[in-house]
């Protein structure tokens, strides 16, 4: 299956007007608002959208409060759709809405969609990093950006109470391929079978009961960009989870804040590109994996 990567997600909120501003603040694109419905965007035009919490269009939320409700992925062609429409219609019901994207109910209980494509490439210009004998920026300055652009919606953490049927729905009906993972069970990082990115989603399982998003992840150009954004966003009065830091899994620096949309949101830049060269790793459960280093509460809270 060729799916490329994330497209879109649709968060059910209670305060359409508090999320908005966070969505703003965070550094998403406004497209369009009103009562009922806010759209958001990146760079690369992958959406995020704000629905209320008791919208009829919506599936039923896996729990209380504000939660991400759809997920949307990118595939290349109307082939590419017909094909998964076809794998996925073999065991339960699947619809097609007005403009083309194919639904069904996943196992965790959100509605898991899929479109042609509408994502624009974007092509970062490569950061000027001097290192000791390999200097590429000379007789230049640093050149800070005015304000940091979210460019791509990387990735979601989702918790799942039922992991490992999740996980085989994941890598043997869409073809998600296995990046890591660990050791004792808690989680399986996948990426789509088009993307270069280290994973697209993460089935995460701690605890027995717990379920909906964790969190969503938005790529940005570099670390000063990560920590020129969080730094915004602190002094907008929202709150910081932990961070800035870098991730042992996936090597890529972040920053995660509290959504009042649901779960929390990463800034990051600068994750593992993989190719099917690469070589999952078993690794140990524990904060000390999950950050390399962290100037935050950390992972343990």
């Amino acid at each position: 299956m060729e799916i490329l990567g994330l497209e879109s997600l649709t968060y059910g909120v209670e305060d359409m007007d508090t999320c908005s501003r966070f969505n703003e603040d965070f550094g998403l694109q406004l497209v369009e608002a009103s009562a009922a419905c806010t759209t958001f965007r990146t760079e690369e035009n992958s959406t995020i959208i704000l629905r209320k919490e008791n919208d009829p269009t919506l599936p039923s939320a896996v729990t209380g409060g504000s939660q991400l409700r759809q997920v949307v992925w990118s595939v290349p062609s109307t082939e590419a759709l017909e094909q998964i429409g076809a794998e996925l219609s073999k065991d339960r019901d699947v619809t097609r809405d007005y403009i083309g994207t194919l639904w069904r109910l996943v196992p965790m209980g959100y509605g898991l969609g899929f479109c042609v494509t509408q994502m624009q490439a974007v092509v970062d210009k490569p950061g000027q990093i001097n290192t000791l004998g390999n200097p590429v920026r000379v007789d230049t300055r640093f050149q800070f950006s005015e304000k940091a652009k979210i460019l791509h919606l990387g990735h979601v953490v989702i918790h799942a109470p039922n992991l490992e049927e999740t996980y085989q729905f994941y890598t043997e009906r869409l073809g998600f391929k296995l990046t890591d993972s660990f050791a004792t069970g808690q989680g399986y990082f996948l990426r789509s079978a088009g993307s270069h990115d280290h994973h697209n989603i993460f089935l995460f399982h701690v605890e027995e009961n717990l379920a909906g998003i964790d969190h969503a992840s938005y790529a940005l150009s570099s670390f000063d960009d990560v920590a020129m954004a969080g730094e915004y966003l602190e002094k907008k009065g929202w709150q910081s989870f932990t961070g800035p830091g870098r991730h042992h899994i996936g090597s890529n620096y972040f920053w995660y804040f509290d959504s009042p949309c649901g779960g929390k949101v990463e800034y990051y830049a600068d994750m593992d590109y993989l190719t099917d060269d690469w070589v999952p790793r078993e690794w140990e459960f524990g904060p000390h994996v999950v950050a390399a280093w962290d100037t935050g509460p950390g992972f343990a809270q």
